[in-house]
């Protein structure tokens, strides 16, 4: 009998026969084998041009007969295989659910120890590697932990001392105004005026910052609380465009458009807020002086739609992967002072938690465009 090649194929163990870590082979229930695999053929030092369509009986003990009956063997699923060497094999058996022209068809297993200890030994480095991998997760979770509760309580220490330098500011600032006539014989006024400037602007630019880190600790912990209301989208970004407008560049212009007459969404609008202040400062902050920001939003029956469009440095294709990673900033934004790469992994978060999308499209040094969906749920 010649092996059936179709029903090989058909088992689908063409491929995976020859990959298993035990002898293994297949006969039909006239003991001619029909299929065997490497570490059988190497057990046995036969090819398998050599085995395949030869009686299985070659491969018997001498003595087979005198012992128990090749059927009977079978039948209690043991067999016992020799090969040229005179080493005894146990091979399982068991039947196999498919035939070869309607003959009952077989599955032998040979394990010898050779491949019960390579087995045996390649289960005990998973166990390891696997032991190894959950070790580090641990100790990484605990690492991010820590860090989330250092930022959190530095966040807290620093933010006391601002409010305080912030507090003094104001009050020297409620001095000069008292005192006019003092103040303006002061020959060094300006100066002074010029100083305190940069104090304000440099606690602002702080207190921002420290917000972000606190911002990021709540998002991690789960404690970003997400409070839908009815309000007027067009209004609140109207509004944010003229706050932002103020503190533009030199020749820069927000351009804000709403398409079409419905401006009610339900969305939590302190998260909106946060999500547009953010896309705000950073084309602001990545776009040349005399360029153009557009912002458009629209509501249809389903969706709600912002799109934000700068013309700035834009992000490196090489880097797109990695824009929402926390602390991550871009190559070609290293050269900008102020920044903690947590802005727009803050975007995302705020984002998804009112189960909206945030996708984007850039090109260096031609700009960004940042778009925006959420799903439209009407009160």
């Amino acid at each position: 009998m010649t092996v059936n090649s179709d029903f090989f194929e058909e088992i689908k163990l063409s491929s995976l026969f020859d990959e298993l870590p035990f002898g293994m082979f297949l006969f039909d229930e006239d003991d001619i084998i029909i299929a065997a695999n490497k570490i059988f053929c190497d057990i046995f030092s036969v090819s398998k041009k050599e085995v395949e369509g030869q009686s299985l009986q070659k491969h018997l003990p001498e003595n087979f007969e005198k012992q128990i009956p090749f059927k009977e063997q079978i039948h209690k699923q043991l067999l016992e295989l020799k090969n040229k060497n005179g080493k005894i094999f146990q091979t399982k058996i068991q039947e196999f659910n498919s035939s070869v022209d309607s003959k009952r068809v077989f599955l032998g297993t040979i394990s010898d120890k050779k491949s019960v200890n390579r087995l045996e030994s390649e289960l005990l480095k998973q166990i390891d590697l696997k032991d190894s991998l959950k070790d580090k997760l641990e100790e990484e979770n605990e690492l991010s932990e820590m860090k989330s509760r250092f930022l959190s309580i530095a966040s807290h220490e620093f933010r006391t001392p601002l409010a305080g330098i912030l507090s003094s500011l104001n009050l020297i600032s409620r001095y000069h105004d008292a005192d006019q006539e003092t103040w303006f014989r002061f020959k060094n006024r300006e100066k002074v005026v010029n100083h305190l400037d940069k104090i304000n602007e440099s606690v602002k630019n702080l207190t921002t910052i420290l917000q972000k880190f606190l911002t990021l600790g709540n998002i991690e912990k789960g404690e970003i609380p997400v409070k839908p209301i009815s309000f007027d989208l067009r209004k609140t970004i109207t509004a944010q465009t003229a706050q932002f407008q103020e503190i533009c560049k030199p020749g820069q212009k927000i351009t804000y458009n709403h398409d079409g007459s419905k401006v009610t969404v339900n969305l939590d609008r302190h998260l909106l807020k946060g999500v547009m202040n953010n896309l705000f400062s950073n084309a602001i902050k990545f776009s040349p002086d005399n360029s153009k920001i557009l912002v458009t939003s629209k509501i249809s029956d389903k969706e709600i739609y912002i799109t934000v469009k700068d013309n700035g440095i834009g992000i490196p294709q090489t880097e797109q992967n990695k824009i929402f990673r926390r602390f991550f900033r871009a190559r070609n934004a290293l050269t900008y002072e102020e920044g903690t790469g947590l802005g727009l992994s803050i975007v995302r978060n705020y984002v998804e938690l009112m189960n909206g999308k945030i996708i984007f499209e850039s090109e260096e040094n031609r700009g960004t465009t940042f778009n925006i969906t959420f799903i439209n749920k009407k009160k």
